[in-house]
């Protein structure tokens, strides 16, 4: 498994576009930015009766990981279910894509093998294991969908330490977890407005002029979890 660093920051508006400004000549921007730079990213978190992986985050358990299922701009033909784990401070991300109808399918609260992609079966298939996992944890912790997370990011990359820098605005969260494929899901903001996030990624490298584009321009070192913070608002 490879785990990669993450730091976070909460900044406001001005203090994010100075961090732009900052790396812009450094790095690139994200491909999958659109004409603005931006894309919008809808995650459905999922926990147990005794929302474990809630209080492991409030406690700072470690190791601890917690499930989503993802999708970018509204588009469901690309979605994934993704394992996050976290330990000694640090990230490794599983990820699987998964079908709309079996995503609709655990909305409706139904594990249903029959709709898993056929790509996705073999034995040898990374995603066919975290599957497993992922079954093991419905079925046996009965793991559910809790919250809707939505935000607006936008992102740059750089290749030295496989760096990656994203500022994530409008982020906003709903209970309504049925309405996780809608166009328009009930949602309400969990941040103070013109308040953000900014999250720097990186293996083992972070070249200094990238940390201190963003440590010196007043952004405030955090532990800020998007699934904590609103479930804290949104239940």
């Amino acid at each position: 498994m490879k785990f990669r660093n993450e730091i976070k920051y909460l900044g406001s508006e001005g203090m994010l576009r100075i961090v732009e400004a900052r790396i812009s000549p450094f790095c690139i921007p994200d491909m999958h930015g659109g004409p603005d730079g931006h894309y919008t990213i809808r995650s459905l978190y999922f926990d147990d009766p005794k929302d474990s992986c809630l209080a492991d985050n409030e406690s700072g358990i470690d190791p601890r990981f917690k499930y989503r299922i993802r999708m970018y701009n509204g588009n469901t033909d690309f979605i994934v279910l993704e394992q996050k784990c976290k330990r000694h401070g640090m990230n490794h991300k599983r990820v699987c894509p998964i079908s709309e109808l079996f995503c609709r399918k655990l909305l409706q609260g139904e594990f249903d093998p029959e709709t898993i992609p056929e790509e996705f079966r073999p034995p040898a298939s990374e995603g066919l294991h975290l599957l497993m996992d992922f079954y093991a944890d419905y079925q046996l912790n009965l793991f559910r969908p809790k919250i809707i997370v939505d935000y607006d990011r936008t992102a740059y990359l750089h290749d030295i330490g496989n760096v990656r820098i994203t500022l994530d605005r409008s982020i906003s969260a709903s209970g309504s977890v049925t309405e996780f494929l809608s166009e328009t899901p009930p949602l309400s903001p969990v941040m103070p407005p013109g308040i953000h996030i900014l999250e720097v990624k990186y293996d083992d490298i972070l070249p200094d002029h990238l940390y201190h584009a963003m440590a010196q321009t007043g952004c405030i070192r955090t532990a800020f979890s998007k699934y904590y913070y609103s479930r804290q608002f949104c239940g």
